[in-house]
C-alpha cells in the first residue's frame, strides 16, 4: 500500500511538472496539431516510394513533385503573412487545412506527373497558409510570457503525431505493400486535415484583432526583416536544417532502407 502511494505521488509530481498554464483553447489547438501531424506522418516516409514504385514515376520526377510542395508552401507564406495583418488567423487556418486536404487526397488517385504536380501545388499552398496562420493564432491566444511554452508544446505535439503516424504507416505498408494501402494513407491524411479544421472551427475562439501597424511610421514590414542581419542569419540556418536534417533525410531514408538493407 505504501509503495502504491509513493508511485501515485511520483506520478502526480511528474504530471504537475508538465502543466503549461496555457488556456484550454490553446491545448485543444495543440491536440488538433498532433492529429494533423499524425496524418502527415502516415505519408511522409513513403511519398517518394509511392510515386516511384507504385505510380511508376522516375525518381527525379517524384523528387520534383515533393519539391513542388515545399516550394509552393514557401511562396505562399509571405502573402499569407500580409493577409494575417488584416484577416482572422482562424479563418485562414481552416481554409489552408481544407486546401491541404484536397491536395493530399488527390495524390491517392494520380496517374500522370502533371496530376501529381497539380496536387502538390494545392497542398503546398494549403501548407504554407495553414502553417503560418497556425502560429499566429497560437500567439494571439496566449499572453506574451506564454509564447515560449506554447511553441514548445506545439513542437512536442507535432513530433509526437509525426512519429506515431510514421510508425502506424510502417506496419500497414509492411503488411500490404500495394496501391490500396498507399491510397488509404493519403485519404486518411486528408481526413486528419479536415478533422483539424473542424476542431479549430468548433473549439478555438476568434482571437482579438491586432491592428496592422503602418510600415511607413515604424519601419515594420518585409523591408525591416530584410535589414535585420540576425534574423536573416536565423532564416538561413533554419533553411539549412530543414533541407538537410528534415526534407533530405526523411525522403531519402525510406527508399535507401527499402533498396539497400534487409528492411526492404
Amino acid at each position: 500500500m505504501g509503495g502504491f502511494r509513493r508511485m501515485s505521488g511520483l506520478a502526480s509530481r511528474l504530471i504537475g511538472g508538465w502543466r503549461t498554464g496555457l488556456a484550454r483553447p490553446v491545448l485543444i489547438l495543440q491536440t488538433g496539431n498532433a492529429l494533423n501531424y499524425f496524418g502527415y506522418g502516415l505519408i511522409l516516409p513513403f511519398e517518394i516510394i509511392y510515386l516511384h514504385q507504385i505510380r511508376g514515376f522516375s525518381t527525379s520526377t517524384a523528387g520534383l513533385v515533393l519539391g513542388a510542395i515545399m516550394a509552393t508552401a514557401a511562396i505562399a507564406t509571405p502573402p499569407t503573412g500580409a493577409l494575417l495583418d488584416r484577416h482572422s488567423p482562424k479563418a485562414i487556418l481552416v481554409a489552408g487545412s481544407v486546401a491541404s486536404a484536397v491536395g493530399y487526397a488527390g495524390f491517392a488517385f494520380v496517374d500522370q506527373p502533371w496530376q501529381a504536380f497539380f496536387c502538390a501545388i494545392i497542398g503546398g499552398v494549403g501548407n504554407g497558409a495553414a502553417g503560418t496562420a497556425n502560429r499566429v493564432l497560437v500567439f494571439r491566444l496566449v499572453r506574451p510570457e506564454q509564447r515560449a511554452a506554447s511553441v514548445a508544446l506545439s513542437r512536442v505535439a507535432g513530433n509526437f503525431g509525426l512519429g506515431l503516424g510514421a510508425t502506424v504507416a510502417g506496419f500497414l505498408v509492411a503488411a500490404a505493400q500495394q496501391l490500396s494501402s498507399f491510397q488509404l494513407l493519403y485519404v486518411f491524411d486528408a481526413v486528419t486535415f479536415v478533422g483539424f479544421a473542424l476542431i479549430v472551427l468548433a473549439a478555438v475562439p476568434v482571437p482579438n484583432a491586432v491592428p496592422a501597424a503602418s510600415t511607413k511610421i515604424n519601419g515594420a514590414g518585409f523591408g525591416a526583416v530584410a535589414r535585420d542581419r540576425l534574423f536573416l542569419t536565423v532564416i538561413v540556418a533554419n533553411t539549412v536544417l530543414i533541407v538537410v536534417g528534415h526534407t533530405f533525410f526523411s525522403n531519402i531514408l525510406a527508399p535507401f532502407a527499402a533498396t539497400h538493407t534487409p528492411v526492404g
